[in-house]
Formats: structure tokens, C-alpha cells, sequence
């Protein structure tokens, strides 16, 4: 099954003037990889890693390009443009991300960082972003034990110490007395 969002290792199955056409195991599903990142030497039944998305006309599209954040993931991304149907931030792809308004914190300006997290939206099956962490952030059933190691990003900084982001999944709380040293947003 070809994965939205995520990196898939594809089959090449019949070459085409817009580009190469890539399948999976099953060979359920094809996509099309654009002349654009097709290597001249790629050929029938060869493998190659793609990540998958979906383009402006509503296709399924492969690319060898990677992007900054994957399906689920969040990431510090760079507001490029402001438009009548949300923000758009460079996400590493020659397309932009979108963040629709309704997934706005807060009004977000060109050239400024935000903490995005990319998901799909379940109406349109496109990938999107938000900017609205404690939305994507799970409170409940944390699979966690004492002395576990972590990874963290701060996205919100208080007096009293930091919300944090936790192994891209869990919202967390780090105290002022236990920070060492300057803790900003998106760090």
C-alpha cells in the first residue's frame, strides 16, 4: 500500500512522457514520479525511495525530494507566503505546506518560524499542516518510564519552565529548575 505522508520504496513499472510510473509489492496502487525527478538511468523494476503527497489538481505524486517533517511529525518551518486560504511554509518541497487558517494558533507572518505538525486532513486527503500542537499531542496512555531517554522541542515558554513536545507524540512539562540553560521556542 502506498503511504501518504511517509517515505515509500517503490518499483518502477512502465516509463511514460510525463515521467515513470512506480507501483508497490502488491501492484494495487500506481503513482507517478514527474520527468523532474526521474534519473535517466532508472529503469523497469528497479527500486526507489519516493515520499508520497498529494499535488494541487488532487493527484497522488511521488518526489525524490525529502521534506523537512514526515506524516506526524513537527517541525520548525519558515512562513513564505500569506494568502486568502491559510499560510504557506517551506517545507523542504517545491510545493509548499499549507496551514489553513483553522489550524492557526495564532495569525502566522511571512518570514517567521512556527512549530508546524504535518498531518493529513480526513476530509480532503491532503497533507497539512498546524500550528496547533496541544491539538496533535497525546495526554493520555504515555508509554513512558522513569529514566527513559527523550527527545524534546519547546513550544511554549513560561516563567515556570517549558511545554514541551515529547518523542513526537506526548505533551510534556519541563520546570524551570530543572532547564540548565536558555530554553526557546522550537528548540
Amino acid at each position: 500500500m502506498i503511504e501518504i505522508g511517509k517515505i515509500n520504496n517503490l518499483i518502477v513499472s512502465k516509463h511514460s512522457t510525463h515521467g515513470v510510473y512506480l507501483k508497490d509489492e502488491d501492484a494495487d496502487e500506481e503513482v507517478l514520479l514527474p520527468n523532474a525527478f526521474v534519473d535517466s538511468k532508472l529503469s523497469v523494476n528497479d527500486v526507489i525511495s519516493v515520499f508520497i503527497y498529494k499535488d494541487s489538481e488532487d493527484r497522488i505524486v511521488a518526489t525524490t525530494e525529502t521534506p523537512k517533517l514526515f506524516l506526524g511529525q513537527f517541525e520548525l518551518l519558515r512562513i513564505k507566503d500569506v494568502t486568502k486560504v491559510g499560510a504557506f511554509a517551506d517545507w523542504g518541497l517545491q510545493k509548499d505546506l499549507l496551514i489553513p487558517y483553522s489550524e492557526q494558533k495564532h495569525e502566522l507572518e511571512v518570514g517567521e518560524e512556527y512549530i508546524v505538525h504535518l498531518y493529513l486532513d480526513e476530509q480532503t486527503k491532503r497533507l497539512v499542516g498546524s500550528t496547533k500542537i496541544r491539538k496533535h499531542l497525546l495526554k493520555e496512555n504515555v508509554i513512558l518510564t522513569p529514566g527513559d531517554e527523550v527527545d524534546l522541542m519547546a513550544f511554549d515558554v513560561y516563567d515556570v519552565g517549558a511545554s514541551v513536545i515529547v518523542n513526537e507524540k506526548y505533551s510534556g512539562m519541563v520546570y524551570d529548575d530543572e532547564i540548565y540553560e536558555l530554553l526557546e521556542y522550537g528548540e
